[in-house]
């Protein structure tokens, strides 16, 4: 589980593919950006040049891959459905041994609802 992310994404207009894409870049421009920048961060070379050699493989990066390039979607079609998933996101760190309920408030899945601006 700390190797992927799960997310639930609604786009106007049809354009998920380009929210999705959106989403990846900045997150990893972020991310990398504060990996760089940490003097605290014990793992940061280690991190940066396996981001580095990621983005060999590939000839759409320019020195560092953070995302994978591919997502696995799943088209949400009932509320019974997202449920599930929901579940499925909140119970993902309990199965890991990470929290021992998704129920405890201090340790409540991060869930956040973003309005994208045209």
């Amino acid at each position: 589980m700390s190797n992927h992310v799960h997310v639930m994404v609604r786009a106007r207009d049809e354009n998920l593919p380009d929210v999705l894409r959106d989403l990846k870049k900045f997150t990893a421009n972020r991310i990398i950006k504060e990996i760089s920048s940490s003097d605290r961060e014990s793992r940061r070379d280690w991190m940066l040049k396996r981001f580095e050699f990621s983005a060999q493989r590939h000839v759409r990066n320019s020195v560092h891959q953070f995302w994978t390039h591919e997502n696995h979607p799943i088209e949400i079609t009932s509320t019974k459905f997202i449920n599930q998933k929901l579940n499925y996101i909140h119970e993902n760190p309990v199965r890991a041994g990470w929290w021992k309920s998704h129920r405890n408030t201090s340790t409540q899945a991060l869930a956040i609802m973003v309005d994208v601006k045209d």
